[in-house]
């Protein structure tokens, strides 16, 4: 299982490109992007429910613990406050100029789970972690250039406003892995997938709700 996480982080980082591709699109539409959100994770959730009963044979696991719960209301609560946050925070601002502030999510990721996990870095992961922090860096100095120079002081505001919202939901991702792999090892990969998405969905749909924004899309 260990010689998968190569090709598997490559499969996670693709489907997460697709979906921020998605999301983009559905940003055009007001009120789409958390019901985006709530149809992906409910999906995703019925497709792991199916995925954990054929490979266990029962939808449900159990002698949960304390701490398996206490992982996921961290999880849902952090995924799906930056999952709102990044919306509001690709509405406002380049993805150029939001992407080399995401290189210090890996950075306090590190940090976070020598606290956490008690995990300390291999000097080939932080020589790596190093290379994509510069990169993304050196990237978003290139690109910041040709946006001030074409789009003037009104667009570097809204730039400066979606960072806002970006920040905060880089906070929230660099929780999320620590207990990902708590919620994990109380239970299975597949299980902690199916129960988190359910409660992302769950979220969702009480923001959907409470913001009313079922009649926001009827009208658009």
């Amino acid at each position: 299982m260990i010689e998968l996480w190569m090709p598997l982080a490559i499969l996670g980082a693709l489907f997460q490109a697709i979906n921020q591709a998605l999301k983009k699109v559905a940003l055009r539409a007001d009120g789409m992007n958390n019901v985006i959100a709530f149809l992906s994770c409910l999906t995703a959730g019925v497709i792991f429910a199916a995925l954990h009963w054929y490979s266990s044979g029962a939808l449900w696991q159990d002698q949960l613990t304390p701490r398996f719960w206490n992982a996921i209301r961290w999880l849902a609560g952090a995924n799906i406050l930056a999952s709102w946050c990044l919306y509001r925070a690709v509405d406002k601002a380049e993805l150029n100029f939001l992407m080399p502030f995401m290189s210090l999510t890996t950075l306090f990721t590190v940090i976070h789970a020598k606290v956490m996990l008690d995990e300390n870095p291999t000097p080939t992961g932080i020589f790596g972690i190093g290379l994509i922090a510069m990169g993304a860096i050196i990237m978003g100095l290139i690109g910041r250039q040709s946006v001030k120079t074409a789009a003037g002081q009104a667009h570097h505001q809204n730039n400066k406003s979606g960072l806002l919202y970006f920040l905060v939901s880089c906070a929230c991702f660099v929780i999320t892995p620590a207990y990902t792999k708590i919620a994990v090892q109380e239970s299975s990969a597949l299980f902690t997938s199916l129960v988190l998405d359910c409660c992302m969905s769950a979220g969702f749909l009480i923001i959907i709700l409470g913001f009313r924004e079922i009649p926001k899309l009827t009208q658009a």
